[in-house]
């Protein structure tokens, strides 16, 4: 069921990106179809995570802080969705452990090396999270641009 909510608000959002921000998605074909996959994007908006994922022609998960979400019951559906929570104060093993399972299952995961979101516009030094999951995983890593937001 998690399936068919994912499209339905994948659309939902892919829709409204297109009509209220002109969005548009470049190179969505150099995408892998399946297999383990890492996206490293920035991170510029709250609108780069749903932007982005209706910008990826397949289900991704999202690594995310843990406390943008405190409310309990929104916590378990965006964890249901895919959202995969992460400390933002220490280097977080079962956060990382999750991403690497999916990687490992043939998923894709979207992560923001930066680890948060710049304020200028221009990029932040990467935390080491993203070499944590390629050094377990060895799995291909995408970078993506996301421009606007």
């Amino acid at each position: 069921m998690s399936g068919v909510i994912y499209w339905c608000l994948w659309g939902l959002f892919r829709a409204t990106g297109r009509l209220g921000f002109r969005y548009r998605a470049i190179g969505t074909e150099q995408i892998p179809k399946n297999g383990g996959l890492l996206i490293a994007a920035n991170h510029a908006s709250f609108l780069d995570i749903p932007l982005l994922g209706c910008g990826i022609p397949r289900r991704v998960a999202f690594l995310g802080r843990q406390d943008l979400f405190p409310v309990p019951g929104l916590n378990g559906v965006l964890q249901w969705l895919g959202w995969i929570p992460i400390r933002h104060d220490k280097l977080d093993r079962t956060g990382f452990k999750r991403a690497v399972e999916l990687i490992d299952k043939g998923q894709a995961v979207v992560i923001y090396p930066e680890g948060t979101r710049t304020r200028t516009g221009h990029l932040m030094p990467g935390k080491p999270g993203i070499g944590t999951i390629v050094a377990e995983t060895g799995c291909q890593v995408l970078p993506a641009y996301i421009g606007g937001t």
